[in-house]
């Protein structure tokens, strides 16, 4: 078993970090270098990638609040300058995910080459959540269900808990990678990680407490929001699978 621990903040010199905000920052920075990079392979201007990531990071922020106010909105309606306090955190992850995908789109739309830079940028999205979650992980912040695996997290009630955000890493890494591997054999890669990415957080989600989100006829709100985009995006995938089908033996 793990022991318990919680890394709130570290310091190198006079500077303190925050582990959250340190990761979610790395992030973004690590996603940016990546987005120029596979840019520039189908001929976009680092400037341009530039201003679109800005897009995508502002449009993630604004979601992943929307989203986390939307749960309990009477609360923040009561008090609306708490809405503008994201430094004491409450941010949902759904929200920041289509918050940056709209963000994103509506800015590269009218690109010729926008479907090239989605399908190249796609593995990169679970390599950046993976990132950011090892701060989630560092700082302890996801209550685990209770359980008896060799990994389980030992809480200071003695209780046995799993590591969920130490799975969601592991889940997208693997992601990353498998996406990165269909990208190379040219395949096209964007609804792929949405259904699949749908599933695996639908499954990964039962591993959190129960007391930890709200909950709707036995599922959480993430499990929702899982379940139709895996449902949307499927429905999405195999239309496109059968158009190209379709197309192919036109000619």
């Amino acid at each position: 078993m793990l022991p318990y621990f919680s890394v709130e903040h570290f310091s190198l010199g006079p500077f303190k970090f925050y582990i959250w905000g340190f990761f979610i920052a790395l992030a973004f920075l690590v996603g940016l270098v990546l987005a120029i990079g596979q840019g520039k392979k189908i001929g976009i201007a680092p400037k341009k990638t530039i201003f679109m990531a800005i897009f995508i990071y502002v449009g993630a922020i604004i979601g992943a609040r929307l989203f986390f106010v939307l749960q309990s909105p009477a609360e923040f309606f009561a008090e609306p300058m708490t809405l503008l306090e994201i430094y004491q955190g409450g941010m949902m992850f759904f929200g920041g995910l289509f918050g940056g995908i709209l963000a994103g789109w509506l800015y590269i739309r009218k690109w010729e080459n926008r479907w090239a830079l989605i399908n190249r940028l796609t593995s990169v999205i679970p390599l950046t959540m993976a990132i950011g979650r090892i701060g989630c992980f560092l700082a302890n912040d996801h209550q685990g269900a209770l359980t008896n695996v060799p990994w389980a997290i030992l809480w200071p009630d003695g209780s046995l808990r799993h590591p969920v955000a130490l799975y969601l890493v592991l889940f997208n890494l693997a992601l990353a990678g498998f996406l990165w591997w269909r990208q190379k054999k040219q395949g096209q890669v964007f609804f792929t990680f949405l259904i699949l990415y749908g599933a695996g957080r639908f499954l990964l989600d039962f591993s959190r407490d129960f007391s930890a989100d709200p909950h709707y006829l036995a599922l959480s709100v993430s499990q929702w929001i899982s379940a139709v985009l895996f449902i949307i995006s499927g429905i999405i995938f195999l239309n496109k699978l059968t158009r190209n089908y379709k197309s192919d033996n036109s000619h």
